[in-house]
């Protein structure tokens, strides 16, 4: 009872915040406020030096499995010069749920009947390093296009979710011979250890040719867990040479403490593309990323096949491109997975070719910008 009380609170409260994008704050002081344009920046080794990072939400039951078939059109589109240009130089590979009763998440848990275990953690990880899927699959395009002459400047970067460790669950599992207590924090950061190295050893064990394993993404989005458990598991990650991202959404906290978190990155979400009416809040979005030195996310889903929506998508690259979130920033792409390929790649009316084309002109013109800098950097004394 208490379970299917709590389900309908955080509904009702899911919702307003969708609908509302601003969950209610006041934020007509960030119109006083100018821009300085001091955005996470575009290429720097706080994002492990990925300009565009997309979020494939993969492992699931319900999810794609990013077969190569699928996942190529993320990594590159043929041009009219018969060559290849560069698309998504970074690949978040993230879930929250399995579909069959896991939650991997205490938001989701409210949905699901069960919090995920250590046997569903382990289940998630075969997926998604399953042999010619999802990371390999990656690998795998890339090497076929190597092996046609194609081969970007760069490796292209994976970054992998974190699963939350929820309070007061008792039957996870055992590691080291003791179960589990989640009731206790030493207990939880245990297991998050245990997953950040077992994510290395089977990346490292995989010897891909084409992508790194850059780090890992907090995926709970509000800030109450993070203040206790982010700053460990960040020393931890940063300690063996990755880093440790976030996106949180324009909620009551909105990240803004994130770099005494810990973080070594943080993308703030607009939610305009969710709420109703128009996109005016925008501006005060690129404004608050500029005083928190964040990133920010072009967001959209299956409402894209509406007119509506389709003006709201174009809005993000409007207020971007105006406030220079386009120039200057490290941005997060959230498609609500799948929409890039189904909408957009595969998309059948003038509205969602146009869009198509817009979305994927700035992205290889952003990465063409960075392959100049990292050209700059590693080989000044080359033309090339």
């Amino acid at each position: 009872m208490y379970k299917k009380i709590f389900s309908t609170l955080l509904l009702i409260s899911n919702i307003f915040i969708y609908c509302h994008g601003q969950y209610g704050a006041d934020d007509t002081y960030l119109d006083s406020i100018k821009n300085n344009f001091n955005y996470l920046p575009i290429y720097s080794p706080q994002t492990s030096y990925i300009a565009d990072m997309v979020l494939l939400y993969q492992g699931g039951a319900a999810r794609l499995p990013y077969t190569k078939d699928q996942i190529a059109p993320y990594i590159y589109k043929y041009n009219d010069k018969g060559g290849v240009d560069w698309l998504f130089d970074g690949f978040l590979f993230l879930e929250f749920k399995t579909f069959d009763g896991y939650s991997f998440i205490q938001e989701f848990f409210s949905r699901e009947p069960h919090r995920a275990r250590k046997n569903e953690w382990e289940k998630h990880l075969d997926k998604v390093f399953e042999e010619g899927k999802a990371v390999s699959a990656l690998n795998e395009v890339l090497d076929d296009l190597s092996k046609s002459g194609f081969k970007p400047k760069r490796k292209r970067k994976v970054i992998l979710s974190l699963p939350e460790p929820m309070s007061g669950q008792k039957d996870w599992g055992r590691l080291n011979g003791r179960k589990m207590d989640f009731s206790v924090d030493e207990d939880r950061l245990l297991a998050l250890r245990w997953y950040i190295d077992e994510i290395i050893t089977r990346f490292s064990n995989k010897k891909y040719k084409h992508i790194e394993l850059a780090g890992f993404y907090w995926t709970k989005e509000s800030d109450d867990l993070s203040e206790r458990l982010v700053p460990p598991i960040s020393q931890y990650v940063n300690n063996k040479g990755y880093i440790l991202n976030w996106i949180p959404n324009w909620g009551p906290h909105r990240g803004k403490h994130w770099k005494k978190r810990g973080f070594n990155a943080a993308y703030i979400q607009p939610n305009t593309f969710f709420s109703t009416g128009n996109s005016k809040n925008l501006p005060r979005v690129c404004t608050y990323a500029s005083i928190h030195q964040m990133g920010l996310e072009v967001e959209f889903d299956h409402n894209l096949s509406k007119a509506s929506y389709q003006q709201k998508l174009h809005d993000y690259f409007d207020n971007f491109e105006k406030y220079k979130v386009l120039e200057k920033s490290a941005i997060a792409y959230y498609e609500g997975g799948r929409q890039f390929l189904t909408q957009l790649v595969h998309g059948d009316t003038p509205e969602l070719k146009m869009l198509y084309k817009r979305l994927t002109d700035i992205i290889i013109e952003r990465q063409r910008r960075v392959d100049e800098i990292y050209l700059r950097e590693h080989f000044p004394d080359t033309d090339e």
